[in-house]
């Protein structure tokens, strides 16, 4: 999968040659890698189910290892799922802006722009095994690396996303321009819509995190 690894540092050089790339290959080595690192924190799985069978009276102990299972299939799937959801909505965006894409070009994009995703996992999987329950991405968090305020959105934001985000953002930025047919302007337009609007809604989530 040397496309997933080429992605990290020849961007646009991947992404030009994204038709020679199986896709198919691409979405079994992301469900993989969140497989492994889910198994990775099957402890904390197997806390959270007990949390949810002491919280229910419905459940029983002997529902503990399905609500495990369901939850390790669930992660390992998720990011995939979501990055799937996240190509029709740039596909969309695409065509109104009079780019004609493939759906097949737009995810495999979006899986190749979401490889430091992936190393964030591992990251953090591996720290988990260790001990430490947090990855690379705590120390790389921008409220770490940036100066934040004492309280505000701009804190909250800082919070919330890492280099990693960065990183990927980036990317996917990138691959957009070189997969979309549209001119610079309009893709970075495409971007700003789509990515933009994923990143509030990721940043909304962790606001309700913060008020629950």
């Amino acid at each position: 999968m040397h496309a997933l690894y080429g992605v990290l540092w020849q961007p646009k050089r991947v992404f030009t040659g994204l038709a020679d790339i199986k896709v198919s290959r691409l979405v079994v080595a992301f469900i993989l890698i969140e497989f492994l690192y889910s198994l990775s924190i099957y402890s904390h799985f197997s806390e959270g189910a007990a949390k949810a069978i002491a919280a229910s009276p419905h459940l029983t102990a002997g529902s503990a290892p399905y609500l495990v299972a369901i939850t390790i299939f669930l992660s390992s799937m998720g990011y995939t799922l979501m990055v799937a959801l996240l190509a029709v909505l740039f596909l969309i965006v695409a065509y109104i802006l009079g780019g004609k894409p493939s759906y097949r070009a737009v995810f495999g994009m979006l899986l190749l722009a979401s490889t430091p995703a992936l190393l964030d996992h591992l990251s953090r999987g591996a720290a988990y095994l260790g001990g430490w329950n947090d990855g690379v991405g705590s120390l790389l968090a921008l409220h770490r690396l940036l100066p934040v305020p004492e309280s505000g959105l701009l804190a909250e934001a800082l919070k919330t996303f890492d280099m990693f985000d960065i990183w990927i953002s980036v990317l996917v930025t990138v691959g957009f321009v070189c997969v979309s047919g549209l001119k610079r302007f309009s893709a970075l337009g495409g971007v700003l819509l789509v990515w933009g609007a994923f990143l509030l809604l990721a940043f909304r989530i962790h606001m309700l995190g913060v008020a629950a």
